[in-house]
């Protein structure tokens, strides 16, 4: 077996690697396959984007696949976080047809919207303290910060989007349970539990009016 030395070997200090038996080199670390050439073996560089060890070499490919991966996720949290936006809004109700005689809100400041890129993320409160009905009729809205998209299904329909109720009381009629928010409109359709929409008829009317709602959702803006 061939000794190699290092500058700072001599006869009180072990050999820094010697060459073994069919092209291995031992070294106090551990062996290593080395070809004719002196490279190390592919087959003995293993997989570091799995492994935990510490103390394998990292191969040109893998080098370059990071690289490449970096960028591309610098790329997308950059795209991303340019198209984000908070923000607040005032909802209010919308009758389908004609309009409210006078309408005043004891609570309408509760509107906040998280855009990113095309989507848009809403929760609001909302609740009357005087309502006239005027001559507003039919279903009842709640006005949203910006226009839906037109989603088209398989079918070639127009789908709406789902919009949740956590909380509703003091409607005369029936109780918003549910919601949608039309394609093409900023106007969310209140809905029972039934999947009906809310009526004006189902409205309180009155200087001691509440009807009160707190509504969440999602959809892609247009």
């Amino acid at each position: 077996m061939a000794d190699l030395t290092g500058r700072n070997a001599d006869e009180t200090k072990p050999d820094i690697a010697t060459w073994g038996s069919g092209n291995v080199l031992e070294t106090g670390e551990g062996v290593v396959k080395v070809d004719l050439d002196g490279k190390v073996a592919i087959s003995d560089i293993i997989n570091n984007l799995t492994s935990e060890d510490e103390n394998k070499p990292l191969s040109a490919k893998q080098g370059k696949q990071l690289n490449e991966d970096k960028a591309s996720l610098s790329a997308l949290g950059d795209a991303a976080f340019e198209d984000y936006e908070e923000g607040t809004w005032n909802p209010e109700y919308i009758p389908q047809n004609g309009s409210f005689g006078n309408i005043e809100y004891s609570r309408q400041n509760g509107g906040r919207y998280v855009e990113i890129g095309d989507f848009v993320f809403i929760s609001a409160r909302i609740r009357t303290s005087e309502l006239s009905q005027g001559t507003a009729s039919g279903f009842v809205f709640i006005k949203l910060p910006f226009v839906a998209s037109q989603v088209i299904d398989s079918a070639g329909l127009g789908n709406n989007f789902g919009l949740g109720v956590s909380f509703a009381d003091d409607f005369a009629g029936a109780q918003p349970a549910a919601g949608s928010i039309s394609p093409g409109t900023s106007n969310a359709v209140l809905r029972t539990s039934a999947y009906l929409p809310i009526t004006v008829d189902d409205l309180t009317f009155g200087t001691s009016s509440a009807n009160r709602v707190n509504i969440f959702g999602a959809f892609i803006k247009e």
